[in-house]
């Protein structure tokens, strides 16, 4: 999920500043599914998007490009209070993917 090669093209061979970028995401990114959860069950649309504007930065930067696009439509659906019922899916993804992300972030940085 997490795309290296966008990595070396945004930073170059710098391995330190590539650490320092990972371990960055790692301290964001740690409470995002847990607040997200919440924020998701009490219907509080105003932290998702919030969460999901800040949230998409963080993922982008790392090469996550499918996981920001999501986070993309998260923001968009919470800004208009999800007319349409499709943010519990999306939501789920993206704390699956955040999961999934994280644990890869996490032996990157070993």
């Amino acid at each position: 999920m997490i795309n290296l090669q966008y990595l070396n093209k945004t930073f170059g061979d710098n391995k330190e500043v590539q650490q320092q970028i990972l371990k960055l995401f790692l301290e964001q990114s740690s409470d995002f599914s847990n607040n997200m959860q919440s924020y998701s069950s009490n219907l509080d649309f105003e932290n998702i998007e919030k969460l999901a504007h800040k949230a998409k930065n963080s993922f982008g930067i790392i090469g996550a490009t499918e996981q920001a696009e999501v986070l993309q439509k998260i923001e968009s659906l919470a800004e208009q209070k999800d007319p349409d019922n499709k943010l519990p899916k999306l939501i789920l993804q993206i704390i699956k993917d955040n999961e999934q992300i994280l644990k890869e972030v996490a032996d990157l940085c070993k």
